[in-house]
């Protein structure tokens, strides 16, 4: 290694180590920033019980409102509609929590004689709201969800709630003035709990549905919601030191939430809201490599151009086989012409024929029927093809199927044909039955002409007679004249 490459090494280490460091330094300082605010907060609720009670719930509320907005506002994107089903819900629980903190015992906005008990009914309802639907979360992963009919529904019990609190008064007591929490009060905090303990189950089962990073978060804001119950189960008055604990149990579940959905939702969209997009983004990156591989592999020849310039965007390997040129040799379609049909004439011919079936192409996004043309190969042979074209959008995929082989052997069985065909004509056959006379060997012609066998047979036939007598007429009809005597002679 040169000591330069020493040098480069050492200097990209150094500034690994650097942001290592910072990292670490951003670490500590979102903990210190943490620790700050609750540490002001807690000094806050030592002089003003009731301004801190307002940070921490609208805190709260605020992470509810942003989460709903959201996921709201994104419904159309996301595949996994549990994300707009828990917008929703925190939605309502951050408007019982709004209630909540408005009725609160010392706002001075209800009447003194209803105390704390209203105040403390609306955060029972709200904590049951938020725990079963987290509850129901991992459940509703694989399932369709319907925005409209689920606010409805949420609005339906939040309406019922404030109902049985404020109007009908049928909500069962949460906090006595002078004695504390009640007995329901505190059955349903570990009732919360429990449910609270189901859904981390149910999430812990259902993590393969979520982000790893989300569904820590989702984890933990579970568990300090637990831990935020099991201390507001304790207290007897609504400004000690439980009911301070379980705001900081619940600010910093709220924090684990933002972080979640909220921050995660707005800075990394790839991981939560568009996360199955961007699956679907890489199944067809997948898809486009294997249509790539089957194309370059495909033993059919074929060339892939794209653009209005018409660059050629793929040649697979049984094309370049075929005709000899490659990438580099032709880049668009306006060299393939050049190369492929390099006399003017025929080019051009071919043009005119091509774009002509191309238009035929086009408006319906089809493959043409396909011409027969002669390519001239780069080692300045000739190939006879097939040509076959297809578009879509602004692709164009063509195909050649090489009738080079075909086209020899076609003409090869049209010589033998021909050649064949004029033996024929140089052939004439007698077939059939012929009528012939038993008495004077006379043959019917078509006509019903009776003919001499000599006349019949050159008439539909090339041979010739010449006439002669055989030994046996010759002796009955000539015997004097001793014919075949001198031959005997010679025997």
């Amino acid at each position: 290694m040169k000591d330069g490459d020493v040098k480069e090494a050492s200097s990209d280490f150094s500034l690994g180590n650097f942001q290592f460091g910072m990292l670490s330094v951003k670490t500590v300082m979102i903990w210190v920033l943490g620790l700050s605010l609750l540490a002001g907060l807690f000094v806050l609720s030592r002089f003003n019980y009731l301004l801190f009670h307002c940070f921490a719930e609208f805190f709260s509320i605020a992470v509810a409102i942003a989460l709903f907005i959201v996921v709201w506002n994104a419904r159309e994107y996301i595949n996994n509609r549990t994300l707009v089903f828990l917008g929703i819900a925190y939605l309502f629980v951050g408007g019982l929590d709004l209630v909540h903190t408005i009725a609160y015992k010392g706002m001075g906005v209800l009447d003194p004689d209803w105390g704390a008990n209203p105040a403390t009914q609306l955060w029972i309802a709200a904590r049951f709201m938020e725990s079963i639907s987290l509850c129901l979360l991992p459940l509703l992963s694989l399932r369709r969800i319907r925005p409209y009919l689920t606010v409805a529904i949420y609005a339906a019990l939040t309406a019922l709630v404030l109902l049985a609190i404020f109007f009908w008064r049928i909500f069962p007591d949460c906090y006595i003035e002078g004695i504390g929490l009640t007995l329901f009060k505190k059955a349903g905090e570990y009732a919360i709990c429990a449910v609270l303990v189901v859904a981390l189950v149910l999430l812990s089962r259902h993590r393969q549905d979520f982000d790893p990073k989300v569904f820590r978060f989702l984890a933990a804001a579970i568990l300090l919601t637990i831990l935020g119950e099991l201390a507001f189960t304790m207290y007897v008055s609504v400004y000690g030191y439980s009911n301070l604990l379980g705001h900081f149990f619940k600010i910093v579940s709220y924090y684990m939430i933002y972080l979640a959905l909220v921050r995660s939702g707005l800075k990394i969209p790839y991981s939560l809201l568009f996360r199955n997009l961007a699956e679907e983004h890489e199944r067809l990156e997948k898809s486009r490599q294997l249509f790539k591989s089957a194309v370059e592999y495909c033993p059919v020849p074929m060339l892939v151009t794209g653009g209005d310039d018409e660059h050629v965007s793929l040649m697979n390997n049984a094309f370049i086989r075929l005709f000899g040129y490659d990438q580099t040799d032709i880049q668009d379609i306006a060299a393939w012409w050049d190369k492929a049909y390099p006399d003017a004439s025929y080019r051009a011919r071919v043009q005119e024929l091509w774009d002509r079936e191309n238009e035929h192409v086009r408006p319906e996004q089809t493959a043409f029927q396909g011409i027969d043309v002669t390519v001239a190969c780069k080692d300045g042979t000739r190939k006879e093809v097939f040509v076959q074209s297809a578009i879509v959008d602004q692709t164009h995929f063509i195909a050649f199927l090489d009738l080079t082989e075909r086209k020899k052997a076609e003409q090869e069985r049209e010589r033998l044909i021909t050649d064949l065909q004029q033996a024929l004509d140089e052939i004439k056959t007698l077939k059939g039955i012929l009528p012939i006379c038993s008495h004077c060997k006379q043959i019917r012609d078509d006509q019903g002409y009776w003919n001499q066998v000599e006349a019949f047979v050159e008439k539909h036939s090339d041979a010739e007679f010449s006439h002669s007598i055989c030994r046996e007429c010759a002796q009955k009809y000539y015997p004097d004249l001793d014919l075949y005597e001198e031959e005997e002679g010679n025997w």
